[in-house]
């Protein structure tokens, strides 16, 4: 089982919809392997999004991705943005 942590520091200090916020950086601490299967994802996530149309939006969860990998630790989601944005 891989292990990972995620930290960042908000940007300001809005609190979207579900308590997300938006984050001046972002730092994953990680082993070597975590850490490219993360950039594996987040390539794969990539990829799909280029098959997207220009309104529509997509987004992907690394726990659905890798089952059972990384429990306890926070879930990575490449989220698409619209095209024109």
């Amino acid at each position: 089982m891989d292990k990972y942590k995620v930290y960042c520091h908000p940007k300001n200090e809005v609190v979207f919809e579900g308590g997300l916020i938006e984050c001046l950086d972002v730092s994953i601490q990680g082993s070597p392997d975590s850490l490219r299967k993360i950039g594996e994802f987040l390539i794969s996530c990539a990829e799909r999004f280029d098959g997207l149309s220009h309104e529509e939006i997509a987004h992907f969860h690394l726990s659905d991705e890798l089952k059972n990998w990384g429990d306890g630790c926070p879930d990575i989601i490449g989220a698409s943005l619209p095209r024109g944005v």
